[in-house]
């Protein structure tokens, strides 16, 4: 997953970087693409170089422009490469970004409130997204294998695991030639040793409800 953050003049930027919360990240931090704009128009031309349609996130507005109203995020055509774009909670998305996005979409909500958290709006239009590319393209990545494959090792370099099994510093990001065998050995190690584990604990739920007076049924 990438995300791109736009700091706003004079934001809290330290080294470039702006720091996870932790108490809330739990470590997930690790398994995203960050990357940083000092202003929108770097973060635009980067995705439109990209291939990227960008669409910023606004509420239903009765008083809206029908010529700009935005559209239902289940109406999205995800089968372009698309940026959602979420703003401030307090301010919004800014004037520049409205001017230069493709669009505008909005989760439609019924009832009182028209408000979501924006971790929260953030999240159902990852889960939808995500479901709708694979629909559009029929496949569950448009990554080719080489792709795959240096995502998947990129992971287990920063899985705090296969650190500890090779004795990599936490800062590293790229392995020799006979790290690299060595972590697809212990990755393909694991996998092997998971799969006999669940299959083993199958086996003997199968069994253990075979037997007479066990039923599978919950009471």
């Amino acid at each position: 997953l990438h995300i791109h953050v736009i700091h706003p003049p004079g934001g809290p930027i330290e080294g470039g970087k702006t720091a996870p919360n932790r108490a809330i990240s739990t470590g997930s931090q690790k398994w995203v693409h960050l990357q940083h704009h000092s202003n929108v128009g770097s973060c635009v031309e980067l995705l439109r170089t990209s291939g990227f349609k960008i669409y910023t996130a606004k509420p239903e507005n009765p008083g809206d422009d029908v010529a700009r109203c935005p559209v239902p995020l289940q109406d999205l055509d995800f089968g372009h490469k698309t940026a959602l774009v979420f703003g401030n909670e307090r301010l919004g998305i800014s004037e520049e970004m409205s001017k230069l996005a493709d669009g505008d979409f909005t989760i439609q909500m019924f009832g009182l409130t028209e408000s979501l958290n924006i971790s929260v709006a953030a999240a159902i239009c990852m889960h939808w997204g995500r479901q709708a590319r694979q629909r559009a393209i029929g496949a569950e990545t448009d990554l080719s294998e080489a792709e795959q494959s240096l995502l998947l090792e990129q992971y287990l370099v920063k899985s705090s695991h296969f650190q500890k099994k090779m004795k990599l510093d936490s800062a590293r990001t790229v392995l020799t030639k006979e790290e690299r065998r060595q972590m697809w050995e212990a990755a393909t190690n694991a996998s092997a040793e998971m799969a006999a584990r669940v299959t083993e604990e199958v086996e003997t739920e199968a069994e253990l409800t075979r037997r007479p007076g066990r039923s599978g049924n919950s009471h």
